[in-house]
């Protein structure tokens, strides 16, 4: 763990029991096996849309059964930020 600028910086998820973030949130950003693994003990997710399809060698797992659209929080052409509650917490 680091703190950088205000900001916790875990780079093990065995560190994440360690953690008593109060009312403060947590975020998770990344990569794709951090996804895999915790994205089903997240409360909701923020997820950019972007409508073009794009070559890339990693993709989001999974998570409509889990979670449920609640609003897009903001859009522009092309693309849209999308906040997705998980039916578990809702």
């Amino acid at each position: 763990m680091s703190v950088r600028e205000d900001a916790l910086v875990i780079r093990e998820t065995a560190d994440l029991a360690q953690i008593d973030a109060g009312p403060q949130p947590i975020y998770l950003i990344g990569g794709a096996q951090l996804y895999d693994a915790l994205l089903p003990q997240c409360d909701e997710l923020l997820l950019t849309y972007i409508h073009a399809a794009h070559e890339g060698d990693t993709c989001f797992p999974a998570f409509e059964d889990a979670f449920e659209l609640k609003t897009v929080l903001a859009s522009g052409p092309g693309w849209e930020i999308r906040r997705y509650i998980n039916k578990g917490v809702a």
